[in-house]
């Protein structure tokens, strides 16, 4: 049945199944009270398991809310994950938390923004910039929609309104940052532009989207889950893609808290391949403080650039001594490993060492090849290994798992 109310919409809750992800709201068989702040002026309806909500013109940030279970803890998640619809693109969402009094905690710092016309995307909204209290604190999570933009009134599809559990790193392995997609870190712009994320441009996932002003520098900026360790994370390693190459012209890592303390890395990576994505790696080993859990990347575009777009995707702290890439100046040299083989496969065009080294360093085969190589590691104990080749003063590190997926 279709319901129509001006102000408020009302569902009986239904929340009764706690999980490490929590569905506040799929408008069909899990729902809550949901409503919306006294003067926004629109109507809320559900059509086909849907929640839909007319968003009026230039609608400087009126909200609608869900309801939270009672005496909810809000701590153990780390953001708002919507699926949207609408016609109209780039408008912004912004998180609150509201009390039974009505008083709220916002975060109008982050950009969480809808890019996809007309096409469903699942925006991730970050909660980390607001005050999360203790258990009970707050009784409703309230989004604003900022579409002030001289936007004329639109229709806004929801659906799938759910907390998502706090990511816990595994530091003993690469640790993911943010991928856009089940990882997303709180982001910020940095300078005279504006970040979001939106859908891969091949279709697979989501990915950050970063516009830069011509003649100008922007960035992003991601904050980590806990402070960065040198001692076991040594580089960080990212993918770009834009229609022009740029450089990275300044990279520094802060405290999250206090920006005044804060490390400039002065590495410069440089995007050169248009329209391909390519991973760009910066060595942060020298940095020898653990005080930072802020990443800042800005790209230059002062030096007579138009206006561009980049997008990034799979931001990793690296594990140290594990997978530094180290592909030099040989482009003709690559090597994959055939699980379904149990065969290491070596595309080289001269000769040279192969080694295959365990996570302590120790030297398990050691074979001088010369040129295309298969090579078979029947003999070798399954688990991560690193392979390293040497020749003519080039040398590859690559990190491979032998037999099943650990």
């Amino acid at each position: 049945m279709k319901k129509t109310i001006t102000l408020l919409f009302i569902a009986l809750c239904s929340l009764s199944v706690y999980s490490a992800d929590l569905v506040l709201n799929n408008f069909n068989d899990i729902t809550c009270v949901t409503g919306t702040s006294g003067s926004f002026g629109s109507t809320m309806n559900t059509v086909n398991g849907t929640g839909v909500i007319t968003v009026p013109a230039n609608n400087t940030g009126e909200f609608i809310y869900f309801s939270l279970p009672p005496v909810f803890d809000i701590n153990p998640y780390q953001y708002l994950k919507i699926s949207v619809k609408s016609t109209e693109t780039n408008y912004r969402f912004v998180p609150s938390l509201l009390t039974p009094e009505w008083t709220e905690s916002s975060d109008w710092n982050g950009s969480y923004k809808y890019t996809s016309a007309n096409a469903w995307q699942d925006v991730y909204i970050a909660l980390s910039g607001m005050t999360a209290g203790t258990a009970g604190t707050y009784d409703k999570i309230a989004l604003k929609i900022a579409a002030y933009d001289a936007k004329p009134s639109f229709d806004l599809y929801i659906d799938n309104v759910t907390l998502v559990a706090k990511y816990v790193p595994d530091y003993t392995k690469d640790v993911t940052v943010s991928n856009f997609d089940n990882i997303i870190a709180a982001m910020g712009a940095w300078g005279n532009n504006t970040i979001s994320q939106t859908i891969n441009i091949d279709g697979t996932g989501n990915v950050g989207i970063v516009s830069v002003p011509a003649n100008n520098d922007a960035g992003i900026t991601f904050n980590t889950v806990d402070k960065i360790n040198t001692t076991t994370h040594d580089k960080i390693n990212f993918r770009i893609l834009a229609t022009q190459a740029f450089t990275i012209n300044y990279e520094k890592l802060e405290d999250k808290t206090n920006s005044a303390i804060n490390q400039a890395l002065g590495l410069y990576p440089a995007y050169t391949t248009p329209n391909e994505w390519q991973e760009l790696s910066m060595d942060i080993s020298a940095v020898t403080s653990n005080t930072y859990d802020k990443i800042v990347l800005l790209a230059e575009a002062w030096q007579s650039k138009p206006a561009f777009t980049f997008y990034i995707d799979d931001i990793k702290l690296m594990k140290k001594g594990l997978t530094a890439v180290e592909i030099a100046s040989d482009s003709k040299t690559s090597m994959y490993y055939s699980s379904l083989q149990n065969t290491l496969n070596i595309k080289c065009d001269r000769a040279g060492l192969l080694e295959l080294i365990t996570l302590t360093g120790v030297v398990t085969k050691s074979v001088n090849i010369h040129g295309d190589t298969t090579l078979k590691l029947s003999d070798i104990q399954n688990g991560v290994y690193i392979v390293r080749l040497k020749n003519s003063g080039t040398r590859v590190v690559q990190k491979i798992i032998v037999g099943n997926p650990l």
